[in-house]
């Protein structure tokens, strides 16, 4: 039977960090399955399950695992993440200021606090704090709910 308390990690080709999470019915070890499923030219480590779990999934892509000091993140792919889902919540939010502006132009009402609005949210990504972050926390606080709404971090 496995033991599954210990859970496989090798880097990915793309710089990710791959996880085999193992099977309890499986017949092999932990070893016998590192050499037969990690791909040739990997290192890979036995590491303890329950640090996995610990991690945050939010900043899942930018983990990183080092044998001595163990698990990380990647604060260049960290900030990229969190760029990207202020990107996700612009295309969710920018439709609806479309509609709007194109009404206040039929009606020939002040389109200006819809505009700065529409500037805003181009320009969040672009913000200068999200580089000063040196922690996922810091940029979990850089989530501007008046432009954004609702953070996606749980």
């Amino acid at each position: 039977m496995t033991d599954i308390s210990k859970t496989i990690v090798y880097q990915g080709d793309e710089g990710n960090i791959v996880l085999l999470l193992l099977c309890e019915a499986s017949p092999l070890s932990v070893e016998e399955v590192q050499a037969k499923d990690v791909p040739d030219g990997k290192t890979s480590y036995i590491v303890n399950t329950s640090d996995v779990r610990s991690l945050d999934q939010d900043w899942r892509d930018a983990w990183t695992y080092d044998s001595s000091s163990g698990f990380g993140i990647d604060m260049t792919k960290a900030k990229n993440l969190h760029r990207d889902n202020i990107r996700a919540r612009r295309e969710e939010l920018m439709p609806a200021l479309d509609i709007e502006f194109q009404r206040a132009l039929e009606t020939g009402a002040d389109t200006s606090a819809i505009v700065a609005k529409k500037n805003a949210l181009r320009d969040a990504p672009a913000n200068s704090d999200i580089d000063a972050c040196t922690t996922t926390d810091e940029l979990q606080n850089q989530w501007d709910t008046s432009i954004l709404g609702d953070s996606p971090y749980s």
